[in-house]
């Protein structure tokens, strides 16, 4: 039985760059104007090679008008489905779509074939394809002429009208006023497109045609690649062209700066539509372009041949009445065509029962709310979290502060190596503890098999539909329960700093759906394997640190916490668990300079650490996680420079000596530590320092010292990402995967 019903369901890949995410941003937006209920189904598509969140104007259509995202754990029926882009639907999806339609329409934002007639899809073959996954044959929905040309034989099942793009004009303000003013010395015209090459004319003459030099003429490309233009050229790219990176600024700021928009592409490349040619002409902009657009923009443009474009322009240089005339008529013919509010009349036309089901069914409007702004997500799955074993807490950390930060998404469940199994519940998440290889008398393969066991049960045992790993060597295990469960989408949660004799283990993001990257403060000397690494699915996010909820505690109520002395300096000395790090004696150096200078040192034992640890003389134990609320009782730190202790002190204002753990298995502490006083936000010793303990923590003993320290360290923490990467997670936990069958990825 299904759980909702939808009059309209969107189904896409919500984290297409280009026209394809604008034009069902415009459709959301249409549904909700119409009084339609709607949802958006998503889909992880293998068509996109680069990882990318969802596209902004639909998250911002999202929010605006409450259309819900719906996930595999919910059912839904709806009258009509609406699937977005013919590449993302020609194979069958890794689960079934959570949809059940009366009437199925494929909207075709890309040509069967290109313009030297080479195929891209079959459309018989995505009919095929999506009739097997809804269960009723869809509708071929082309978005413009040149589309509809090339469905010869598919005309019983392709709408009588093209699917066009629809724009909202109040979001593009009228130019028409300011276009039919006269000019100052210098026309300006430009084009907005994506980078690729084919968008431009064939041959350097018909681009300089079509863009021409002139002392009065000023061209600008918002989208251009000079390396790539080059590339098709054979020479530098025209000095007279200003080339802007594509999303380098907003379209509706950009053509703000013009006075005209021409646009001419490639003989093998067919425009489906023009969606920034759509936006241009809302603008009130005159637009340029070849005569094959004439039956799909009609009298919203100005047509020509690329030889006639520098003596149109003069035409319009002069004229200003030519210019006002047609920037009105543009505006208007886009207004007329292309409105939001001819969105019902589709629906109406497969099914003409329709609009008297919509007039009774029709939706209020949408409510004010103060609450910030996010998506709402229904039938979400879980998400899986595992962290791998290292030597202390931080991937647990990490995942723990991603879990935390959104919570009213699906409970994660979390899956460990780590013995801090107990912090996890203490959060309020379920946690599977699994011991690792190297503490168990086991063969390294057996141990594999068995995670991979563990992990599939975990996930079938909860419902899991997302599983993120955060570790630095994806276990053999791991990618094993990947490959048996193809519809998980996969995450791999990696941050940076490794050693060079790591790097091997790199080629193992290929198995994962996405790699998440935490920035860090001091990615500016990290010269690493990660920083190198180009791979396609990785999205680079800013620093991660934990917040854990509650209060952050007063100096006061910090030390009345923790038990200690109301007056005098306190030193917390956190130095990990020092499994794997022999400071040769620096811990007792430091308590002894500590206590000997009047100040109170306070030891940090690491949680995962046996009790009845000796304590150097002098010195206070506490065992505390996380310790982060209670960071104000405390005057400076003596800290290992790992990630999680780096950030949450750094962010915090913590005045700090970085002690770094430099073990080969860890990652390289000593250039955080490095960054840290080069900078003036910390301090650094490291092991072999012993001469210089006594100076540093004479120096962190002057107020104005650790003042200024606090200071440059605030100025590091420009913004946590944990934020962002608990939406792209909730993101992924409502996609239906789409992915060709694999090999199961190996050792490498």
């Amino acid at each position: 039985m299904a759980e909702a019903f939808f009059d309209i369901v969107f189904a896409a890949d919500p984290r297409f760059p280009g026209g394809t995410s604008t034009a069902l941003a415009s459709e959301v937006k249409a549904a909700r104007r119409a009084g339609l209920s709607a949802a958006l189904l998503p889909v992880l598509s293998p068509l996109l090679k680069q990882a990318r969140p969802v596209h902004p104007q639909i998250k911002s259509a999202l929010i605006e008008t409450g259309t819900p995202m719906i996930g595999p754990a919910i059912t839904v029926e709806t009258r009509f489905v609406v699937l977005h882009h013919p590449l993302v639907f020609n194979q069958l999806p890794a689960a079934p779509l959570s949809v059940r339609a009366e009437h199925g329409v494929v909207v075709l934002h890309h040509p069967p074939h290109d313009g030297r007639g080479i195929s891209d899809y079959d459309p018989a073959e995505v009919l095929r394809m999506t009739g097997l996954m809804l269960g009723v044959t869809p509708w071929l929905a082309p978005v413009g002429p040149l589309v509809r040309k090339q469905l010869a034989g598919l005309e019983s099942q392709t709408l009588p009208l093209d699917w066009l793009n629809l724009i909202d004009l109040d979001d593009w303000p009228d130019q028409s006023e300011r276009i039919a003013a006269p000019l100052p010395a210098t026309l300006r015209i430009g084009r907005h497109s994506r980078p690729h090459p084919p968008k431009w004319p064939d041959t350097v003459e018909t681009a300089l045609a079509a863009y021409p030099f002139a002392p009065d003429i000023h061209v600008s490309m918002l989208g251009a690649d000079p390396e790539a233009l080059a590339r098709r050229y054979g020479v530098t790219c025209p000095a007279h062209w200003r080339c802007l990176p594509f999303a380098s600024q907003t379209a509706a700021d950009y053509l703000a700066t013009l006075d005209a928009w021409v646009y001419f592409h490639g003989d093998d490349w067919v425009e489906a539509f023009g969606r920034a040619i759509l936006e241009a002409a809302a603008c009130g902009l005159p637009v340029i372009l070849p005569p094959h657009f004439r039956p799909l923009f009609g009298p919203a443009a100005i047509y020509c041949r690329p030889e006639e474009v520098a003596d149109t322009l003069a035409d319009l240089r002069v004229n200003d009445a030519a210019r006002g005339l047609q920037a009105r008529r543009a505006r208007a013919h886009i207004g007329k065509a292309f409105a939001l509010e001819s969105y019902p009349a589709r629906f109406a036309a497969i099914d003409p029962a329709f609009a008297s089901i919509r007039r009774a069914s029709a939706l209020p409007p949408v409510p004010t709310v103060s609450a910030p702004p996010s998506i709402r997500r229904l039938g979400a799955d879980r998400i899986l979290m595992m962290s791998s074993n290292g030597v202390g807490l931080g991937h647990l950390t990490r995942l723990l502060a991603i879990a935390e930060a959104d919570p009213t998404q699906p409970q994660p469940v979390f899956f460990t190596l780590s013995r801090g199994e107990p912090f996890v519940q203490q959060a309020g998440f379920p946690c599977e503890f699994s011991p690792f290889h190297r503490n168990l008398d086991v063969d390294t393969d057996a141990w594999n098999d068995n995670l991979a066991l563990s992990l599939t049960e975990a996930s079938d045992f909860h419902g899991v539909g997302v599983f993120v790993f955060d570790g630095n060597i994806p276990y053999q295990g791991v990618l094993d329960f990947m490959a048996g469960r193809p519809h998980i989408r996969t995450v791999w949660s990696r941050r940076g700093f490794w050693r060079n004799d790591h790097d091997p283990a790199l080629a193992r993001g290929g198995a994962f759906d996405l790699i998440l990257s935490p920035g860090d403060f001091a990615d500016i000397i990290d010269n690493g394997p990660t920083a190198h690494d180009r791979a396609a699915n990785q999205l680079r996010l800013p620093p991660i640190w934990r917040v854990p909820p509650g209060p952050v505690l007063s100096r006061k109520d910090a030390r009345r916490a923790l038990d200690l002395p109301e007056s005098g300096a306190c030193v917390l000395i956190s130095l990990g668990s020092m499994v794997n790090n022999d400071l040769g004696g620096m811990p007792s150096l430091i308590v002894a300079a500590i206590r000997d200078g009047g100040d109170i040192p306070v030891v940090l034992r690491s949680p995962l650490e046996p009790e009845g640890l000796s304590v150097p003389e002098g010195a206070l134990l506490r065992a505390v996680y996380p310790v982060t609320p209670c960071l104000a009782a405390f005057d400076y730190a003596v800290s290992a420079a790992g990630y999680n202790s780096f950030h949450e002190f750094t962010a915090a204002g913590l005045p700090t000596v970085w002690l770094p753990n430099e073990a080969g298995e860890m990652d390289r502490q000593e250039l955080r530590a490095r960054f840290a006083w080069i900078t003036g936000a910390g301090e650094m010793l490291r092991a072999s320092d012993r001469m210089r303990v006594n100076p540093v923590l004479d120096r962190m003993r002057d107020p104005a010292h650790r003042a200024s320290l606090s200071a440059r360290a605030r100025a590091l923490a420009t913004g946590n990402g944990v934020c962002l990467a608990a939406s792209l997670l909730a993101d992924l936990s409502c996609m239906t995967v789409f992915r060709s069958d694999a090999e199961p990825a190996r050792h490498v």
